[in-house]
């Protein structure tokens, strides 16, 4: 709850005088960035004498306890590293309530039982602190945790956020959380606001991207099928909840993302050498291999002997369709070639190697000898070009020269793409399809922060592969322009 001064209380100030004669008067004088500083002093100071407190009144393990629900009892998965701490710390001393045996022996329990830390600090200490220092207290302990989307941001300075669950607004003063902020990042934090100036006490010390709002509208769904609208008190009923779903994205965000193929098999590259007896017997038994290509088109890149046999080729080794991109006629799975004796095949995941292996071997029999498999995982590709950059930018060159000629249906694919869409049914969206989750408001929401996800991951890509044009449809199609 936010406290307003009267006209005749003690200013907040510390000054001693009446808030009308004081601070009242010169209102517009006195800075949001002023009184943020003076907050953030006060923040300092209450932590410092709050944990003194600590020592004082509670048992030497109440630390361990609270560390132990914070983190749902869960540290064999999470530890409290330095991040965790942002948030941690203003919830021991704010939010979280100790239990009859975290007090020291001899401390009367029932005094400050069911009181936060801070709240019981406040009972013997309240007549030495300023009615600022109290306010402060005050507006914390009334304040839970929530995930806040950050509207606006001012880098340095601070941004304009959404509760995501309360649908309320608030600037908030931040000048170095701010600083590798933007528009559509989503913060687990506690906001206070005392007067003009909003401030955040308690941070989970991580941006999550648009895509992660998703899973908070799930909950924010949960909530309300018990409650609606959700209040603030909601907030502090649903805060295990509500934390536990953050420490879950927390997990989510710092687990490398595992590259997958479009088959959803792990990315890691093998070539595969075998020695064959004939160039020509080679092709005329793989060739079905290309599914789609007639031995005409394969040969028409073809190097023959002098007496017309197949003595060099390359062709891709192909199937019909995509089981997970569904408007694909046909997927790549490798790529065969064949040169005298020598017939070598790249592919990109074990079970792939493992396949082609076996046909190969079914298809030529006597006729071929398997001898060796490189392999070359996603990471150590990236670090031989790390160390090698002059070969890895012609690489790169040469790659977006041989592609140029496929643009056009590199185009067609993710037009037919990014059609079908709409129509598939997306796992973050509860297994509806776009089409049919902007209907509801709630997953329109989850519509939109995808697609702001999107839009976000292709400000990333090369030009040649920008899709912010195929995404500027969908919003159209979905009338969410």
């Amino acid at each position: 709850m936010i406290n307003k001064t009267g006209r005749n209380d003690p200013c907040p100030c510390g000054s001693g005088k009446k808030y009308k004669h004081c601070c009242q008067t010169k209102k517009d004088s006195l800075s949001a960035d002023y009184l943020w500083h003076k907050l953030r002093d006060i923040h300092d100071k209450l932590v410092s004498e709050l944990m003194e407190y600590v020592k004082n009144i509670y048992d030497e393990n109440v630390m361990l306890d609270a560390r132990d629900e914070f983190l749902l009892n869960e540290d064999d998965e999470l530890d409290l590293d330095p991040i965790h701490n942002q948030a941690f710390y203003p919830w021991f001393l704010y939010s979280w309530f100790p239990d009859v045996e975290d007090f020291k022996e001899g401390v009367d329990s029932e005094l400050h039982g069911d009181l936060t830390i801070a709240e019981s600090y406040l009972v013997i200490h309240e007549e030495e602190l300023s009615n600022l220092e109290v306010r402060f207290i005050r507006a914390t302990v009334d304040q839970p945790y929530s995930f806040y989307e950050i509207l606006d941001c001012e880098q340095g300075k601070g941004y304009t956020l959404k509760d995501i669950f309360l649908g309320n607004e608030v600037y908030v003063t931040e000048k170095s959380g701010s600083q590798n902020a933007q528009k559509g990042d989503i913060l687990f934090v506690r906001v206070i606001q005392i007067d003009h100036v909003g401030m955040i006490v308690g941070s989970g010390g991580v941006l999550f991207p648009p895509g992660y709002k998703t899973h908070i509208i799930e909950l924010r769904v949960d909530i309300r099928s018990e409650t609606d609208p959700i209040t603030l008190q909601d907030l502090f009923k649903w805060d295990e909840e509500i934390r536990e779903l953050y420490l879950y994205l927390y997990i989510k965000l710092s687990t490398p993302p595992q590259l997958v193929n479009t088959d959803g098999e792990q990315l890691c590259f093998h070539e595969l050498y075998f020695d064959i007896d004939s160039p020509q017997t080679a092709f005329n038994r793989l060739k079905n291999l290309a599914v789609i290509m007639n031995e005409e088109e394969l040969l028409s890149e073809a190097q023959f002997d002098k007496n017309g046999h197949v003595q060099k080729i390359e062709f891709s080794w192909l199937k019909k369709g995509n089981l997970r991109m569904k408007s694909w006629e046909n997927t790549v799975l490798g790529h065969i070639k064949i040169e005298d004796k020598r017939l070598t095949v790249n592919v990109n995941s074990k079970k792939r190697a493992e396949k082609i292996k076996k046909k190969i071997l079914s298809l030529l029999k006597d006729r071929v000898k398997y001898r060796t498999t490189k392999v070359q995982s996603v990471q150590s590709m990236m670090n031989k070009a790390e160390r090698d950059p002059i070969q890895s930018e012609q690489r790169k060159q040469e790659f977006l020269e041989s592609q140029s000629e496929y643009q056009e249906i590199l185009d067609t694919t993710l037009s037919a793409h990014w059609g079908q869409w709409i129509h598939d049914k997306i796992p973050a969206l509860g297994n509806e399809t776009p089409i049919e989750a902007v209907k509801d408001p709630d997953g329109r929401e989850m519509v939109v922060a995808l697609l702001d996800q999107f839009e976000r991951d292709d400000k990333k890509q090369p030009p040649e592969m920008k899709q912010q044009k195929y995404i500027d449809r969908v919003r159209q199609k979905l009338g969410l322009c």
